[in-house]
C-alpha cells in the first residue's frame, strides 16, 4: 500500500478516536517503554453518532449497537502477538467500558479476517453480519458486567 493509503486507513480507523475519545486510549509497553500495542474506542452507540456516519454497516447493526454500544480499535505489534498483550488490552478496556456504563462491547471485522479467532478467545460472539463495500462484515459482541468486571 502507498503511504497515502496507509495514512487514510489510520485516519479512518484510528484518527476519529484520537481526536474525539483519547480518554479511552490505553497502551501496552514493555519494560523498556517500547509500545507493544494499543486499544482505543468509545462507550457510546456509534449508530447514533455522526462521527461514524461514514461506516454504513452501523445502520444495519443499529439494534445490536444498543445492546453492545462500546466499540474498540486494537492493534498489537507483530512481534508482540501471542504473548498476552492483546488479551491484557482487551480485559483492561472491557473493565474500563463497563465502568463507563456500557452494557456491552463490540468489534466489526471482515467475515474472512483471521482476527475473529482472537475475539472469540476473549468472549466475543458473532451477533450479526451484513454486506459492506462488497465484503461481508460481522458484528462481534461481548456483554459486560455491571460492576466493572466483564462477563465471559
Amino acid at each position: 500500500r502507498s503511504e497515502e493509503a496507509k495514512a487514510a486507513f489510520r485516519r479512518r480507523w484510528l484518527g476519529r478516536y484520537l481526536t474525539h475519545h483519547l480518554e479511552h486510549a490505553f497502551l501496552a509497553r514493555d519494560a523498556g517503554g517500547q509500545v507493544l500495542g494499543y486499544i482505543i474506542g468509545a462507550p457510546d452507540d456509534p449508530s447514533r453518532d455522526r462521527l461514524f456516519a461514514d461506516l454504513a454497516f452501523y445502520r444495519d447493526f443499529a439494534p445490536l449497537c444498543r445492546a453492545f454500544p462500546a466499540q474498540l480499535h486494537i492493534n498489537v505489534a507483530a512481534d508482540a502477538r501471542d504473548r498476552g498483550v492483546g488479551a491484557a488490552l482487551i480485559e483492561h478496556f472491557a473493565a474500563h467500558m463497563a465502568s463507563c456504563g456500557a452494557s456491552g462491547l463490540h468489534a466489526v471485522t471482515a467475515q474472512a479476517s483471521r482476527n475473529r479467532s482472537f475475539y472469540a478467545r476473549h468472549g466475543f460472539v458473532q451477533e450479526g453480519s451484513c454486506l459492506w463495500n462488497d465484503h461481508v462484515v460481522v458484528f462481534l459482541g461481548r456483554r459486560l458486567g455491571r460492576e466493572g468486571a466483564p462477563d465471559v
